[in-house]
């Protein structure tokens, strides 16, 4: 008489899928055969409280192998890959594994190492004590994503491009804030770690990088979860021969283009191209980004994928040339989608099996946000948000730029500074927002006075500062000076009164009263409070 599933002690079976990590065990039978005892099928046997027979919960998808058997021809033959693997040593069962189990040591065990697929970090290394602000400079000088941290002759960890946004969009002071206080802690693991090394560290760690070190600790580069996934899948999908040649067979090129493939972000479009530039895969988040006139479709040619890219069809293959070479090739370009323009980014890498390129993988990404976001970075950090005037670290760079022109042309350049007389009382009397309103009123002035080359930045408070490059000698400068003074007395409505202020400046010539910054500022810091105090 069939056992029914109330007879079964339900409790004992399932104790064993929780002891076990699995969703199947094997049930043995009266033929001294196995068969695939389901916990979901078994599960809903169960709610049913009906006398169904225990073989309503089997399935037959048990593999009887040997310990001597190569995992990869049990995974290879036939259409239905087994649940379960019985291992039997004679005819005698000594254990069993999983499909699960199986699949992630196969890609575990064959593993290359760290040195095969970490990225190099370009040079974006920045200190702890560094300001959030500097990690995103040289993150953006360098299109990378992340930034190593160092302290002293130690690696700390990373920051990410997208962790300095998110900053951003709380509100935070990147400027002031330091790295230390938002950077990630990772795994610093040698060059010569092995994949299946460094996928436990990123598990155990819960973090999707690691970053890649020489022998004296020197950091290298980084590698992501999918950089790991990506070579360790590939590599198992590759068979070798008995000299460790590995042995090419129909459907390996599909199989690298889609390991390949999955370790992308789901917020990814993906096109895969064979080796003839013909597309063999794209997936659905790509066609989401494109109109429906612009749609990729399998076997499209390079025309197409241009237009999907919104370039010209030279520059995307002159991208995939350099791809092929070996370094991942970045681009983007601006293309209209749904009536509004969007920034596209173009992430080309080519794929590789036996040193020889089968094909490219092309990473498509809507940035759009991400560039708004750096766009508004810039502004907070290089624009006075009062009167969006340059503030004092645009005015350095500026100086800098005219400096090393000044000297190769043997040219003269000036710089002025100003500070409004009686700017104080007019705040006291009218109240700040009368005072911002004169600021603001006052810059527009200064910038109509001076040329389209020259520069007008607000230092803070009632400080302004001004550049000019190519001046002919300080008696020229000090004509730009008187005008800048009109300009300033002009009057001012603030509510229902005409208000007049006056200001003091100093000037400073290059070479004449100094070669470098600092010297040239407190040069003209000087003579403006001597003038401020004379008046």
């Amino acid at each position: 008489m069939p056992k029914t599933i109330a007879q079964l002690d339900l409790s004992r079976i399932f104790s064993l899928f929780k002891r076990f990590e699995s969703n199947h065990i094997p049930y043995p039978t009266a033929g001294g055969d196995f068969q695939c005892l389901c916990a979901s099928q078994l599960a809903a046997l169960a709610i049913c409280n009906a006398p169904l027979d225990i073989e309503q919960a089997l399935k037959p998808h048990v593999k009887k192998v040997r310990p001597a058997d190569l995992v990869e021809s049990h995974l290879t033959e036939g259409s239905q890959l087994p649940e379960l693997f019985v291992v039997e040593d004679g005819r005698r069962p000594v254990g069993w594994t999983n499909l699960k189990r199986v699949l992630v040591n196969t890609l575990l065990w064959s593993s290359p190492r760290l040195d095969e697929v970490f990225s190099p970090h370009k040079g974006v290394i920045v200190s702890e004590t560094d300001s959030v602000y500097e990690a995103h400079r040289k993150l953006l000088m360098n299109h990378a994503e992340s930034a190593i941290v160092t302290g002293g002759r130690y690696v700390r960890g990373i920051i990410l491009d997208r962790d300095i946004s998110k900053l951003v969009q709380d509100g935070r002071d990147i400027w002031n804030l330091k790295i230390r206080k938002a950077m990630r802690e990772v795994p610093v693991l040698g060059s010569w770690v092995l994949l299946k090394d460094a996928y436990t560290a990123c598990m155990r760690n819960d973090t999707d990088r690691v970053i890649v070190s020489d022998a004296d600790g020197t950091p290298l580069g980084t590698a992501t979860l999918g950089d790991i996934v990506n070579a360790l899948g590939i590599r198992a999908q590759i068979p070798q021969n008995a000299d460790g040649e590995s042995i090419t067979s129909p459907g390996l090129y599909e199989a690298a283009f889609m390991d390949t493939v999955l370790s992308q972000s789901m917020q990814t479009g993906i096109i895969g191209l064979n080796d003839r530039l013909r597309v063999v895969y794209y997936n659905a988040t790509l066609q989401h980004l494109l109109d429906k006139s612009n749609r990729i479709r399998v076997g499209a040619d390079v025309e197409a994928i241009s237009r999907c890219c919104g370039s010209s069809r030279h520059k995307v293959l002159t991208m995939i040339e350099r791809a092929r070479n070996g370094d991942e090739q970045i681009f983007t370009s601006w293309r209209e989608h749904n009536g509004s323009q969007r920034l596209m980014q173009c992430r080309i890498n080519a794929v590789r099996i036996t040193h020889r390129t089968i094909g490219y993988v092309l990473a498509v990404q809507d940035i759009t946000s991400r560039h708004n976001t750096e766009t508004n970075i810039r502004k907070l950090a290089y624009y006075d948000s009062l009167t969006s005037l340059p503030n004092r670290h645009l005015f350095e760079e500026r100086f800098v730029s005219e400096l090393n022109k000044a000297q190769r042309h043997g040219t003269k350049l000036a710089v002025m500074m100003m500070d409004l007389n009686g700017f104080k009382d007019i705040n006291d009397r009218f109240g700040h927002f009368a005072g911002d309103t004169l600021l603001r009123e006052q810059g527009l002035r200064m910038l109509d006075t001076v040329r389209e080359s020259d520069t007008v930045a607000r230092f803070g408070g009632d400080e302004f500062m001004f550049l000019f490059p190519e001046v002919t000698d300080r008696g020229s400068a000090e004509k730009v000076a008187a005008k800048l003074m009109r300009a300033v007395e002009q009057p001012v409505v603030l509510g229902e009164e005409r208000v007049t202020i006056s200001a003091s400046i100093g000037t400073a010539i290059y070479p004449d009263d100094g070669v470098d910054f600092r010297t040239l500022m407190d040069r003209a810091d000087s003579e403006m409070y001597f003038n401020k105090r004379s008046n």
